[in-house]
């Protein structure tokens, strides 16, 4: 697994390969006033930066130069996922976003502001080309509120980058090289 951070370089082209970072959050004193129960531990700073293969497994397909298909499953089982996620101008305008820390939980993607109905946002969505290897490149960032569990309803976490305090914590970006078929520009 390379260890280069955002700025890296997939060595190899033709090959899937993923350079991101995450953290799942406990809820803020907002979320648990609008039914999120409180009480949790803050979940485990994330961070791949590799090939498929090299110490998870990653998955990816985009479907008529729009619906992006996107998952990382780490060795430990714990996961994230970007599920028929529709771009439109550069932004995710429906879709869902799926991970696990311990449980899992769910959010669906919306274009506007984050909300119980749709407390994802997947933005700045660009289908380019890494000028290194010449591979396809996908470059977005992803930020959730309130995701919740469907197991419990009443369990939600968000998810940002790392650092920072869970309710001004960025969005997390992701870097995808070699997804087959993105299309550089659309």
């Amino acid at each position: 697994m390379a260890i280069c951070g955002l700025a890296c370089v997939n060595p190899s082209p033709s090959r899937l390969y993923a350079t991101l970072s995450w953290k799942v959050r406990c809820p803020t004193s907002e979320d648990i006033a609008n039914r999120c129960m409180g009480g949790c531990v803050e979940g485990v700073e994330r961070m791949y930066d590799g090939f498929d293969g090299e110490g998870a497994r990653l998955s990816c397909s985009v479907f008529n130069g729009q619906v992006l298909n996107f998952q990382i499953i780490l060795a430990s089982g714990e996961f994230l996922a970007l599920e028929q996620v529709v771009i439109s101008g550069g932004v995710g305008v429906d879709g869902m976003v799926r991970v696990r820390e311990g449980n899992e939980y769910e959010g669906k993607v919306g274009a506007g502001a984050p909300s119980d109905d749709r407390p994802c946002q997947v933005t700045d969505v660009q289908f380019t080309r890494d000028m290194a290897s010449g591979d396809s490149l996908i470059i977005g960032k992803v930020r959730c509120y309130r995701m919740r569990s469907p197991a419990d309803r009443l369990l939600c976490r968000g998810l940002s980058a790392p650092g920072g305090q869970p309710a001004t914590a960025p969005p997390f970006e992701f870097r995808i090289y070699a997804c087959p078929g993105a299309k550089p520009g659309i």
